[in-house]
């Protein structure tokens, strides 16, 4: 027979607040999105050099994209999900983060415009990139696939944290 104590109910947040509040306890670990060490003018030349390594992908619109997905080829592990398109080219995605560091040049992490991410799987092991002005995004792991949420314009608009324009600082 089952006992119910008063504590029962608050058991379930008691775990979650653990988790968040202790992080990479086991059984806590997610696969998450972490600073990476590029800074923003050398992205470019650093995709370009590793491009034949790398599953290209975007979110949003093809002459305007939100994110772009870099999925390490070769490592067993698979970075997707809906609203990522594969993009067609190197010369593509050449323009497409050209077009973005334009776009998005006073959003993102202290308004800097949109940055190279880590992917990281729950050892800490780098799985992927993400480029982007926001600085996070859902990722849900499936066996050896890794289902990434899509960031749209929108989400940049209204997440990332914009600069101050205009106000002579």
């Amino acid at each position: 027979m089952n006992k119910i104590t008063p504590l029962s109910p608050l058991l379930p947040g008691l775990v979650l607040f653990l988790c968040l509040a202790l992080g990479p306890a086991p059984g806590c670990r997610f696969a998450r999105v972490k600073t990476s060490p590029v800074p923003q003018q050398e992205v470019p030349a650093f995709i370009d050099s590793r491009y034949d390594g790398l599953q290209a992908d975007y979110s949003g619109k093809a002459d305007a994209p939100a994110a772009l997905l870099f999925d390490l080829k070769g490592d067993n592990i698979t970075l997707t999900g809906k609203g990522w398109h594969p993009v067609s080219s190197q010369e593509s995605l050449d323009k497409m983060i050209q077009n973005m560091m334009t776009r998005y040049r006073y959003w993102g992490r202290d308004a800097q415009g949109p940055q190279l991410s880590l992917i990281v799987d729950e050892t800490g092991k780098t799985i992927g990139y993400l480029f982007s002005a926001m600085d996070n995004t859902d990722i849900t792991r499936q066996g050896s696939t890794y289902r990434v949420a899509p960031v749209t314009d929108l989400d940049v608009r209204e997440k990332a944290r914009p600069g101050i324009r205009g106000a002579g600082g």
